[in-house]
């Protein structure tokens, strides 16, 4: 089957460099009744969290000793969590033509639309979503229906969610409330530097991530959709890199205030590495006497590189003015 993936062009830009679909947390998707099964609810184990507080590097506690109260009072700080964030996901749609998926997941049509067609292994963790019509319905699932089941006003989405089991959950919450102590009554104190803390912290956030492996590994998009705004100056613009510090002149010899000569290309970029990928592409376009996308014909790869690359200078100021 084919599953296509809606995205900014950050995101996908991203997916073709290193190869992989970054996978999320259900807790902070765009739905607050996603995955939701109120029969699913508890607080982290207290072992475990002073488990994760003795695995801190001694020379680490010792610089900023944490006492018995101190400790609690950051358990205390845990709330309770919902067993789908033992959970990470990814999602697809059966589509790649759905007007409101564009203009909600791909920068309002200024973003891009990845088709896969994935090996078996992948393929079995995808599962197709259900529609339902009541929250009451979904709070009596199991958690592996919970996490598939969504409103009936999502069923445009036709999706299908690639789920995985988190080996370390709340792993970044936990350190977040014992760095929340330690900032307490650390930080302020003359002379404490707690940068140490945060090397550590972030270098063992990377470490659980890579153990967790949010990642679907080794993909290569089979066909990419361009949004039917994708050469669309203005919404172009936060995708696009400026040499600020690079004076441009008026043809009077007056700095031009504001207006910078563009560095990078985001959108260009993204069209070259799926050039040296051999990834074909194609773009949406508007239909004139229907609301609906349909494929823009014979589509030049390189012209529309130049399109873009035609943009010489862009603001960076609030002046009414993008290139010239």
């Amino acid at each position: 089957m084919i599953f296509y993936k809606y995205c900014d062009i950050e995101t996908a830009i991203n997916i073709l460099k290193i190869g992989k679909i970054k996978l999320n947390i259900p807790s902070y998707f765009n739905d607050p009744y996603d995955s939701l099964s109120y029969n699913y609810k508890f607080q982290a184990d207290k072992n475990d969290f002073y488990a994760l507080y003795n695995s801190i590097p001694i020379e680490i506690r010792e610089k900023f000793p944490l006492n018995t109260n101190q400790l609690e009072e950051a358990y205390n700080q845990l709330s309770f969590f919902y067993m789908k964030d033992l959970f990470a996901i990814t999602c697809f749609s059966e589509v790649y033509d759905q007007i409101l998926m564009w203009s909600h997941y791909a920068s309002s049509h200024n973003g891009v639309c990845l088709c896969f067609a994935f090996n078996n292994e992948i393929s079995k963790k995808i599962k197709k979503c259900k529609y339902v019509s009541s929250k009451e319905d979904i709070s009596k699932f199991r958690i592996n229906d919970a996490l598939i089941s969504k409103s009936l006003n999502w069923k445009y989405e036709k999706e299908w969610r690639f789920i995985h089991k988190i080996e370390f959950p709340f792993y970044f919450e936990q350190l977040r409330f014992i760095e929340s102590q330690i900032k307490k009554y650390y930080r302020d104190r003359d002379g404490i530097d707690i940068s140490d803390w945060i090397t550590y912290r972030k270098n063992k956030i990377k470490e659980v991530d890579e153990l967790n492996n949010l990642f679907i590994e080794n993909v290569v998009p089979d066909s990419i959709y361009l949004g039917c705004e994708y050469l669309n100056k203005l919404r172009m613009r936060e995708n696009i890199l400026l040499h600020e510090g690079i004076p441009v002149y008026k043809p009077n010899g007056e700095i031009f205030k504001g207006v910078a000569p563009v560095k990078e290309y985001k959108h260009a970029i993204f069209l070259k590495l799926a050039k040296h990928l051999h990834v074909k592409c194609h773009m949406m376009k508007m239909e004139e006497r229907r609301y609906k996308l349909s494929l823009l014909k014979n589509l030049n790869l390189d012209d529309v590189i130049s399109q873009i690359e035609s943009i010489k200078f862009a603001t960076y100021e609030n002046i009414d003015l993008f290139d010239f």
